[in-house]
């Protein structure tokens, strides 16, 4: 494969992005469990901002995080990569576990008493770590075959294949792969089951595991396939807004669980290819103000939650509703946030941890 130097902007700007949208996230599931719905338009809309986002986010997070991997362990190896996944992922994850999730517990109020509340506590909001690291394990061992080792080790054809991977109609046989994986998409709440569960479910593990792996796929075809990625910008979005649109219908209207399903999941894979596309466009230079948020995004998910809670409950107290509460938290999580990285993090210990630097 042919050796990238220095950094993807694109890339980072979509990881960035990604990443700080699990605020908004977050800002709209907790205002409306904390308070009740009073003023329907406001409070729908910040309600509909968070589903919304909640739809694509952590898929096209994993599909960036495999495009990373794949071009990881092209530039220093199977062994080069595990080193780097331990530094960035595991020892990060071993702080945390014993100092942000326990905070994150105590301030949710979440009662870990014995082995089986902390087996489906598991990572709290950290869950993710977990499984990029189950991924790597797993793309390390398909690097073990024979055949892919040595297709890994050559350039990709010179022949313009991108098109055939990344078009709409090729993410539909994707979309058809994922809508049959069981046990991901819940009957009740008629969308993605999420679990943070020690050992994660299986069903959830292959959905999310999909996008990862579709994501060292492009890798392999890199410089063709963002280049017709950008060019598809528009039609995945307006695929995906349609899709998303006909789900919030469905959910809404009740209509069969089967046809909501079909239309999440579809949005689910054209959205996430927008918003990667679409930064691929917007990010094609480098630009400091990226390349800090895209350094300081790793810390401010880590910490946001237990302030996020804090403030939400607060807010209910003083009965400020959903759509107030989503508004005012949203800037002020960010804003402390970022200055604990700008202070406390940025160049010192936790940020070359987080970095991978020690």
């Amino acid at each position: 494969m042919k050796r990238l130097s220095g950094r993807l902007n694109g890339l980072d700007a979509a990881r960035a992005t990604l990443m700080l949208l699990g605020l908004v996230v977050h800002a709209g599931s907790l205002a409306a469990s904390f308070q009740t719905i009073t003023n329907a338009g406001p409070d729908d809309i910040a309600i509909g901002l968070s589903i919304f986002a909640h739809n694509f986010r952590m898929p096209a997070f994993f599909l960036v995080s495999g495009i990373l991997a794949g071009l990881l362990i092209a530039k220093r190896g199977v062994a080069g990569f595990w080193l780097q996944r331990r530094r960035r992922l595991l020892y990060p994850l071993i702080a945390a576990t014993v100092t942000i999730v326990p905070l994150t517990y105590w301030v949710e109020n979440i009662q870990v008493s014995g082995p089986a509340d902390l087996f489906t506590a598991g990572f709290g909001h950290l869950w993710f770590i977990e499984y990029l690291l189950l991924f790597s394990l797993t793309l390390m061992l398909i690097f073990q075959i024979p055949a892919v080792r040595r297709a890994g080790n050559k350039d990709a054809p010179k022949r313009d294949l991108g098109i055939w991977i990344v078009n709409p109609g090729s993410i539909g046989l994707l979309i058809a792969l994922t809508f049959f994986i069981p046990d991901w998409f819940g009957a009740e709440s008629s969308a993605l089951t999420p679990s943070s569960a020690l050992f994660p479910p299986i069903g959830l593990f292959l959905f999310y595991l999909v996008f990862f792996l579709f994501g060292t796929v492009i890798c392999r075809y890199i410089f063709s396939a963002l280049k017709w990625m950008r060019r598809f910008a528009l039609s995945y979005l307006a695929i995906g807004v349609i899709a998303f649109a006909y789900y919030a219908s469905f959910i809404w209207g009740g209509v069969n669980q089967e046809f909501s399903k079909l239309a999440y999941v579809t949005s689910t894979w054209m959205l996430s290819m927008a918003i990667i596309a679409i930064a691929l466009i917007l990010a094609k230079r480098e630009n400091r103000l990226v390349k800090y948020l895209s350094d300081a995004s790793y810390w401010v998910y880590l910490i946001h939650l237990p302030i996020m809670v804090a403030l939400q409950r607060w807010f209910a107290q003083l009965h400020l509703g959903v759509a107030l509460s989503f508004w005012i938290s949203l800037p002020l999580v960010f804003g402390i946030s970022i200055g604990l990285y700008h202070l406390m993090v940025r160049d010192r210990f936790i940020g070359n941890l987080l970095a991978g630097k020690l």
